[in-house]
């Protein structure tokens, strides 16, 4: 009787390609949950930005500067939503008069200020 051979994969063969899916599946994953956080991020730097000239407008019909975002929404310079950054949280203007720098402050993913993961716009501000 003759003997016959299947072509077949080894267990070590197919162990060896699920390891390897589970480690692109990892690197994809970990790629993968950075991107919400990197879009807030990115979101929240336009509006820092889009507040200067918020703030330039609100300067040059006051000749004040704004004490904070209520100011801002109160005079109708900007809406409501655009009072708090991407994480729910009101920002904060800093305008120190003596050197003219005026800073815009989002408290970041941790929702904490002063904290390294804060986003801040700073410009010289006359």
């Amino acid at each position: 009787m003759k003997k016959r051979s299947y072509p077949a994969y080894t267990l070590l063969e197919i162990l060896v390609v699920l390891t390897i899916i589970g480690i692109l599946l990892a690197i994809g994953m970990a790629v993968y949950t950075r991107l919400p956080e990197s879009a807030m991020k990115k979101a929240t730097q336009v509006e820092e930005s889009q507040y200067l000239t918020v703030i330039y407008n609100y300067k040059s019909e006051s000749g004040k500067m704004p004490e904070d975002v209520d100011v801002l929404l109160t005079e109708g310079y900007i809406t409501k939503d655009l009072t708090t950054d991407a994480w729910g949280i009101k920002y904060q203007i800093n305008y120190d008069e003596p050197s003219h720098v005026l800073k815009i402050i989002s408290a970041g993913p941790d929702k904490k200020f002063g904290t390294s993961d804060d986003i801040v716009k700073e410009e010289s501000f006359f």
